[in-house]
């Protein structure tokens, strides 16, 4: 495995995961699942996801769209004008 591909993991632990139930009265009923993760570059990351989508591949992919994004953010500088 090259260096590159090394720099490009990033371990997730699921801190905590629990259950909740839509308040969306078009989806009365509906179960979702609530994770609360850390990665090991130090983000804390929530996601939500629909009981019937949930499945170990799914979870990944939210995963790294949600760290992609958030790396996109850490770059970003903004200034401020006071």
């Amino acid at each position: 495995m090259s260096e590159n591909e090394e720099k490009n993991k990033i371990e997730v632990e699921i801190v905590s995961v629990y259950t909740i139930f839509s308040m969306d009265p078009k989806e009365f009923g509906k179960k979702y699942y609530v994770l609360l993760a850390r990665t090991s570059t130090g983000e804390i990351i929530s996601l939500k996801i629909p009981e019937e989508e949930y499945s170990k591949e799914k979870l990944q992919e939210l995963l790294k769209k949600e760290i992609e994004k958030l790396r996109g953010l850490k770059e970003e500088k903004i200034v401020i004008e006071l």
